[in-house]
């Protein structure tokens, strides 16, 4: 994703980054049974989510992935979600 960023700085469009940010989840849905984890063992907790007027979830989605790889137990709410909700 950090190849695709910077080419989308020089060449790529939205499509190349979608198509991108796919393969990363096809990836991580089939590396994911086979990260450690211990029931339990989540440190920390996160709520996620896009704020209400922004449908755009792409980062969002990459960050979640990220922050769940060092353990944290990630709440999503999803996108378009009103700012009372989140808090």
């Amino acid at each position: 994703m950090g190849r695709a960023g910077k080419l989308y700085e020089e060449e790529y469009y939205i499509p190349e980054l979608l198509m991108c940010s796919d393969a990363l989840y096809a990836g991580m849905d089939m590396i994911s049974p086979h990260l450690s984890k211990t029931a339990g063992e989540h440190k920390y907790k996160a709520v996620i989510a896009v704020v209400e007027g922004d449908t755009h979830d792409i980062g969002k989605n990459l960050v979640k992935i990220m922050i769940e790889i060092m353990g944290f137990e990630v709440v999503d709410l999803g996108r378009d979600v009103p700012p009372l909700s989140i808090l």
